[in-house]
């Protein structure tokens, strides 16, 4: 009695028969994995507060003083491992994942005023440095970050520099002094 036992072979072979009688088209290997990507770039931009970064502080075009196109970092919860731009402007900040990396619909790069960034934790020196970066936070959005390396060192750089010029005078940070 090959039947007798629970399932059998007539359940195995129904099952065999409907997996192989329904073949997809080979041009939808592609789309299915594009459309995957899609999705999973615009989750994790939305897990790390891309999307309200975008909504509060629109893109602006202005020339960069410094550029780091593979910085790596930490936004809420998502680890950007070498995947983050960060520029280094006279209006602000410009953080962003990079162009692969980005939200097909929400594809700016926004400018976040030097004014609404503090350094929470600036960069350790030792060992300690090797492994802890530094961290910051947006006021306005409750949302803190961790920049490692020379981009994090730039940005605490200009936050020195800009809050030592404004409690002096509430002059441009980026104005050349003549003396």
């Amino acid at each position: 009695m090959p039947n007798a036992t629970f399932g059998g072979s007539l359940t195995r072979e129904l099952l065999v028969g409907a997996l192989h009688s329904t073949e997809l088209p080979l041009w939808v290997v592609p789309l299915l994995a594009v459309g995957f990507w899609v999705l999973l770039c615009t989750l994790f931009a939305w897990m790390a507060g891309h999307m309200a970064l975008l909504a509060r502080f629109p893109p602006v075009d202005e020339a960069l003083r410094e550029r780091f196109h593979f910085a790596s970092g930490y936004m809420r919860l998502v680890g950007f491992g070498n995947v983050l731009f960060v520029g280094i402007g006279p209006r602000g900040l410009h953080l962003a994942p990079n162009a692969l990396y980005r939200p097909l619909l929400f594809r700016g790069v926004p400018c976040i005023p030097w004014r609404e960034l503090t350094c929470i934790r600036p960069h350790a020196d030792g060992l300690r440095g090797w492994f802890w970066g530094s961290k910051f936070e947006i006021h306005s959005l409750n949302l803190r970050f961790t920049l490692y390396g020379n981009p994090g060192r730039s940005v605490e750089a200009v936050l020195q520099s800009f809050s030592r010029l404004t409690a002096a005078s509430e002059s441009n940070p980026w104005r050349e002094r003549s003396g």
